[in-house]
């Protein structure tokens, strides 16, 4: 298993801190989506449908699916961290320890239910931003949409569309709750996403350093993130690029 990308000790301490945070509130998100019963993200219908059909909870169903995603990808070459994995455990405690202690709306309180919606997929896009600025040189689940792609003729939206949708399939018929809020949560978790991984990327040398560098070929980025900084670099390269301004 590959050790953690050696890093000055702020960013280290930073980074240890941004994944636990992102562990912490994603499990607590995902929770406050179950109870609100309106619907859950397609990863967590299949968690909650797994909880239905085998004896696990939810969150030990959330360990489950990500540590087989995460096997998934080593075998494609793309290997985690060990706190990656730790995350992936604490995640799931914290669903659980949320589940257990915030009691459960009743059917009729529907302001309630509407706002640990709200609430739980915005938190869930807090959380994985943490998580994934802090994992630049670690594989996480949410690449393997990305590997989808990779080795078909599909493109990342379609790739990212086909696995969100199988998975939401998989987890209804196992018996997740797919709703109303299973629509919202798909078109509100990607920009949520992307409007704070930029607020949480680590800078590193690679990131800042090499700010207007081209990567070279045989650095193409693997990651979700690694990708954010690629485009972050022909952006800054793009506007640091000499203009004539004299005319012939």
């Amino acid at each position: 298993m590959p050790s953690e990308p050696t890093s000055t000790d702020p960013q280290r301490r930073r980074r240890t801190l941004q994944r636990t945070a992102g562990a912490v509130v994603y499990g607590a998100a995902s929770a406050l989506m179950v109870k609100s019963g309106l619907g859950l993200d397609p990863w967590n219908v299949l968690h909650q449908g797994l909880g239905e059909a085998l004896p696990l909870s939810f969150g030990m169903a959330l360990v489950l699916v990500g540590a087989l995603a995460l096997v998934g990808l080593r075998a494609l070459g793309k290997p985690a961290t060990s706190v990656t994995w730790t995350g992936l455990v604490i995640a799931g405690a914290s669903a659980d320890l949320v589940l257990a202690v915030v009691p459960d709306p009743g059917l009729r309180d529907i302001e309630i239910r509407c706002a640990l919606l709200v609430i739980g997929v915005l938190a869930l896009g807090l959380g994985t931003a943490l998580s994934l600025g802090a994992e630049r040189h670690s594989a996480t689940r949410d690449d393997l949409w990305r590997a989808l792609a990779a080795r078909t003729r599909l493109t990342d939206a379609q790739a990212q569309t086909a696995l969100e949708a199988s998975l939401a399939t998989s987890g209804f018929v196992l018996g997740g709750v797919v709703n109303f809020g299973t629509a919202f949560a798909v078109f509100t978790l990607g920009p949520t996403v992307r409007l704070l991984l930029p607020l949480f990327t680590v800078n590193t040398p690679s990131l800042v350093d090499t700010a207007t560098e081209e990567p070279k070929a045989s650095e193409a980025p693997t990651t979700v993130v690694e990708h954010h900084a690629t485009a972050v670099r022909r952006r800054r390269a793009g506007a640091v690029r000499p203009t004539t301004s004299g005319r012939r």
